[in-house]
């Protein structure tokens, strides 16, 4: 397959083989464009868990309103948390048996 030139926007655009092309001597595959087009990931932030009768809580501002579902990671490996209530700045959240303990610091990821 021969190779074609075309100028678009000033720029040589060259055809490639093999599902790449290449655009100003850089080479480019599709999924190198699809992982730019990617919007940036959330902010990731750290917040202590307290314990209550209830179960665990973590601070208001760490999260959505309540509804809301988060990924968290904790010292024991990601999980998936729903927002239970929100009471006194404090997000009570269910999370699966075990999967949090007092005094934890948790990673969150907000959706």
């Amino acid at each position: 397959m021969g190779r074609a030139r075309r100028v678009i926007a000033g720029s040589i655009l060259v055809a490639g083989t093999a599902g790449s092309w290449w655009l100003a001597g850089q080479a480019r595959t599709p999924q190198a464009l699809a992982a730019q087009a990617e919007p940036p990931a959330p902010s990731v932030i750290t917040v202590p868990v307290r314990w209550e009768r209830t179960g665990p809580v973590i601070p208001v501002s760490a999260l959505q309103p309540t509804g809301d579902r988060a990924r968290i990671h904790t010292n024991r490996g990601p999980i998936q948390i729903d927002v239970v209530k929100e009471a006194e700045g404090w997000l009570s959240i269910s999370a699966p048996p075990g999967s949090i303990r007092p005094g934890d610091q948790v990673r969150v990821w907000p959706r």
